[in-house]
């Protein structure tokens, strides 16, 4: 009798044993299954905040380049020319040495003088203008100086332009083209040497502005050089601006970029040490 009672107890026990065995292991695996459910949830939490600041971040960004551009667009409106940018309060008085004028685009603007005594240098550059723009204003701008040398860059802004209306490209080149000529035309008349630079290279394009960008702008900034290349005169004098800041690919050198369109320091840098060659060598005293 006892060691059935015996028997049936340790039975007993084993079999609370098993049970209590399996309760456990259902605890764990329900234990470890809503540490992972709430391991995902919190990654899914985390990504979704990242998405959400990159995103903000991204329109951000757009909307400070929409901003620039649309006050760039109506300051153009209100006025197209830029005349009032510049005053020139001494038009009466005489030339004490050879007066050199950077004139143009916002390249020419930037320009940062060159470190050459008996020069006199004036900036007459003006941001986002096209070679129609900056034609136009050359009898404000340029004439009145009585200048002995304008040193010209300019067409970038309209060459840019060019995956936006490639319906209308060749009118796009065509009118830079014509620009350049008249604007040696103009120089010439009035006794004017023109130091013709090429159009600068461009350099890596930003996601912002992607979107209106394609090869067809380096395919135009080139097709431009050749022709400037070929208006060497007299009174022209080519400076070939883009072989000394491009790559070997044809975009611009990393090391001369402030960003895609415009040089840094380091850029104009290299281009006064060709640019000082060429001033000595006019002999203009």
């Amino acid at each position: 009798m006892g060691r059935i009672w015996q028997s049936n107890f340790v039975g007993r026990v084993s079999r609370i044993q098993q049970v209590s065995d399996q309760w456990i292991s259902s605890l764990v695996i329900f234990k470890w299954g809503d540490m992972s459910l709430k391991r995902w949830r919190l990654g899914l939490e985390i990504g979704l905040i990242l998405v959400l600041a990159v995103s903000l971040g991204l329109n951000g960004v757009l909307w400070t380049a929409a901003k620039k551009y649309y006050y760039d667009l109506q300051t153009s409106r209100f006025y197209p020319l830029g005349l009032s940018t510049f005053y020139w309060d001494e038009r009466e008085e005489a030339v004490k040495q050879p007066r050199i004028i950077f004139y143009g685009d916002s390249r020419a603007a930037e320009w940062v003088f060159p470190d050459l005594d008996g020069f006199e240098f004036v900036n007459r550059g003006i941001g986002g203008q096209t070679s129609n723009q900056i034609i136009m204003r050359y009898d404000e701008h340029v004439l009145p100086l009585n200048p002995d040398v304008i040193v010209v860059q300019m067409c970038i802004n309209e060459l840019k332009t060019v995956p936006i209306f490639l319906e209308k490209r060749t009118e796009i080149l065509e009118a830079c083209k014509r620009n350049t000529v008249d604007l040696i035309e103009k120089a010439d008349a009035d006794d004017i040497t023109v130091i013709l630079t090429t159009v600068f290279p461009v350099g890596q394009v930003p996601l912002q502005r992607r979107l209106f960008w394609s090869d067809e702008v380096p395919t135009a900034v080139n097709e431009i050089n050749d022709f400037l290349r070929e208006q060497s005169a007299e009174n022209v004098i080519f400076f070939d601006t883009f072989q000394l800041l491009a790559l070997a690919d044809g975009s611009l050198h990393p090391d001369y970029a402030r960003d895609e369109l415009h040089l840094n320091p380091a850029g104009y840098s290299i281009l006064n040490q060709e640019l000082i060659n060429i001033l000595t060598a006019l002999n203009l005293d």
